[in-house]
């Protein structure tokens, strides 16, 4: 098997599941896995773990317990969170809602749908304090574009999980 880039398949999960909230390990693998022409089905495998990896990440309790469980039978339901449910910023799309509403002068770009591209935000100048330049925050996912402006503006309601 020819090398893959297991980073960039990860960052397509978490970007696919911010997107997809209650999609099924099916869908994500349907949807994924053209991405790796040569060896579609074992992606597929793949992709299905690594999606099972971020929604424990993303659902394992504050306290650090690693106790409880995460359902990943995508192909009779969608996936919930059993151990209390994401936190509210833990999913990508609930905290570009809430720095929309905190910092409305922020504008935004999405990639164009099923291809390769970068999230794209223009922070005009002054939005950030003691910073007079026009600022362009790229990333391929919509994650770490949050995570960026996170450590831009320093808000609470962006921040990292």
């Amino acid at each position: 098997m020819e090398r893959i880039d297991l980073d960039a398949a990860r960052k397509a999960v978490c970007a696919w599941l911010d997107e997809h909230q209650y999609g099924t390990l099916a869908q994500m693998a349907e949807a994924l896995k053209w991405r790796y022409p040569a060896y579609p089905d074992e992606m597929a495998v793949v992709l299905r773990g690594m999606m099972a990896a971020e929604l424990r990440r993303r659902t394992r309790p504050e306290s650090g317990s690693t106790g409880g469980s995460v359902p990943v039978n995508g192909e009779v339901a969608p996936l919930r969170g059993a151990a209390g449910g994401m936190s509210p910023w833990g999913n990508a799309v609930t905290r570009l809602h809430h720095f929309q509403g905190e910092h409305p002068e922020v504008q935004f770009s999405s990639p164009v749908m099923g291809r390769y591209g970068q999230y794209t935000a223009l922070v005009p100048p002054g939005s950030i304090p003691g910073e007079s330049r026009e600022i362009t925050v790229t990333n391929p996912d919509l994650c770490g574009l949050m995570d960026e402006l996170g450590d831009l503006f320093g808000s609470p309601g962006v921040g990292r999980n």
